[in-house]
């Protein structure tokens, strides 16, 4: 209301002529005639006594009209000013917000504002030694430290709940005896006194109050050789004391079994209800051993819902079983496709293995029909393997159409070999169809991840993965070796966008295994870049950024 006064008071006077509003002037003229029988009910004769003669009144100088161009600053200086005034109006409302929002000590507040110096100065390293070369590679005394996974995972999609049992190997390549061991347990972010919970920084992934929902892992044990560990959560982390030291060079092997309800979907996982049935999406989803280094020893900040992984590279069985009629995806390889696919669906696996065309796989029409699954009876176990991987995801759905194609790569010592790239997602999602046209080119996600494999596959490293799985879900945009979630369902352009930046984080950071929970920047700041280089060979032309 202040906003379109302002505008109005300031340009009324030399708006009237340009918008063709009448002045004083030409609204009196348009006044209607005095009737007809008005005039002759008046008298004829002149009154017996003269009217008083008006005193002349002064002429005054008509005000100059402000020229079209004098009004437009006049509106666009009031815009500002309305503008200036709602963006105060928010910083108050930001600083008066108390607890629900963050710190409200002033002090304990990040400061800003300050001088940054020399952006080409020498950067503060630390000086090279046998750990780290001074070329940044590698030294004969580097080492990091290993943890294998294998997994067996149910999901009650009518509960939605995952119940799980874990073995875990933990191999200590350090040259430290260690006499305990951290976990990461993400999930506990969800429960209600969590810090992620209780900061619910703005724009933060826990920026949504969860309600009445009572998040969080279910642990009913973790045990060594038959023995339960003595464990103590801390937030989003437990720390496991070990029965006995790990030396260098040993390793260490221990069970659990955990279970959580998923939870509303906030970032990187959640489900999605959609025409045909439901959609899962599951990351951060198994407690993981905590990252280990020379640098800071166990690195145990805790899980807030920003700052992603640092975690150990390993290789990792994941079983998961759920109702016949969903389909399964996950990092890896799947090991028993005979078992969960009908042999008209493992022919087509086979065609779009070697097609650079996209091939349908799982028709639109074939969702949710008896014909699309396996004959028989109850749930079906689905097996993955993948190695040298820093984490694991998967998705779960009766809603998924699947397509897929090969991308084509030539590998380091000159040999060629295919990538079978594939797409899981709705009905809804027509930016993702097989069938999709893009101008001058076949359109659609599954082409999308091709030309992201074999553009950065050519131009940084080859891609050392056999498979890359895009998603439609409930999440906007993640990435994970290979499998990707994308929550664009119509828009060509923005679908690109996202698969291609999270296709390139399966080199930054899924190779060059960075810390993100410190230093997000990385991985982000590299991969934004490259995405600049890749748009244009997909466009064929310049990207401005």
């Amino acid at each position: 209301m202040q906003t379109h006064l302002i505008i109005a008071l300031t340009a009324s006077a030399g708006l009237a002529g340009i918008f063709g509003c009448a002045t004083d002037e030409q609204a009196l003229a348009a006044q209607p005639a005095q009737p007809a029988s008005e005039s002759a009910s008046a008298p004829t004769t002149a009154p017996t006594t003269a009217p008083a003669t008006e005193p002349a009144q002064p002429e005054t100088a008509e005000e100059p009209q402000p020229t079209r161009e004098e009004a437009q600053k006049q509106i666009q200086e009031a815009r500002a000013k309305a503008e200036e005034a709602r963006r105060q109006a928010r910083a108050r409302q930001r600083r008066n917000r108390g607890p629900e929002f963050g710190a409200i000590d002033e002090e304990a507040r990040r400061t800003t504002g300050e001088p940054i110096g020399d952006i080409f100065a020498p950067l503060d390293l630390p000086t090279p030694d046998e750990m780290r070369l001074g070329s940044g590679a590698p030294g004969p005394d580097w080492w990091q430290q290993r943890t294998d996974y294998i997994i067996n995972a149910e999901v009650d999609p009518e509960a939605k709940r995952l119940d799980a049992t874990m073995s875990v190997t933990y191999s200590n390549n350090s040259p430290h005896t260690l006499d305990y061991v951290w976990i990461q347990l993400e999930q506990n972010l969800f429960k209600p006194d969590s810090l992620g919970t209780q900061s619910r920084t703005p724009g933060s992934v826990m920026s949504t109050d969860l309600g009445a929902f009572d998040g969080g892992y279910d642990i009913p044990y973790i045990r060594a050789e038959g023995n339960d560990l003595q464990f103590h959560e801390y937030d989003t982390l437990a720390r496991i004391d070990l029965p006995e030291p790990l030396k260098p060079g040993e390793t260490f092997e221990f069970e659990m079994a955990f279970g959580f309800n998923m939870p509303p979907h906030l970032r990187r996982m959640g489900a999605e209800t959609v025409e045909q049935g439901t959609i899962f999406e599951y990351a951060q989803w198994f407690p993981h051993v905590a990252k280990y280094d020379d640098v800071n020893g166990w690195n145990t900040l805790p899980y807030i819902g920003n700052g992603e992984f640092y975690t150990d590279f390993g290789d990792f069985e994941v079983n998961i079983t759920v109702p016949r009629d969903f389909i399964v995806d996950a990092t890896g390889t799947l090991q028993n496709p005979e078992d969960v696919f009908t042999a008209e669906q493992l022919a087509r696996i086979e065609a779009a293995r070697e097609s650079d065309e996209t091939l349908l796989i799982i028709a639109p029409d074939e969702v949710g029909t008896p014909e699309s699954r396996p004959a028989g009876e109850g749930w079906l176990t689905w097996q993955f393997k993948a190695e040298q991987v820093r984490t694991v995801a998967f998705t779960t759905s009766n809603a998924f159409i699947m397509d897929g194609c090969k991308a084509t790569i030539t590998d380091l010592d000159g040999s060629e070999r295919n990538v079978f790239c594939k797409s899981l997602y709705p009905k809804e999602a027509e930016a993702w169809y097989w069938n999709r046209e893009f101008p001058n080119k076949p359109g659609g996600s599954t082409q999308y991840i091709k030309h992201s494999i074999e553009f950065y596959s050519d131009w940084i490293y080859p891609y050392p993965y056999d498979e890359m799985t895009n998603v439609n879900g409930p999440e906007g945009g993640m990435e994970y070796p290979m499998m990707i979630f994308c929550g664009a369902k119509t828009n060509d352009r923005g679908l690109f966008g996202v698969t291609d930046h999270e296709v390139g984080h399966n080199w930054y950071p899924m190779l060059v295994n960075s810390d993100e929970r410190r230093y997000m920047w990385m991985d982000e700041g590299f991969n934004s870049f490259i995405n600049i280089y890749s748009n244009n060979a997909f466009y064929g032309e310049i990207i401005q950024r």
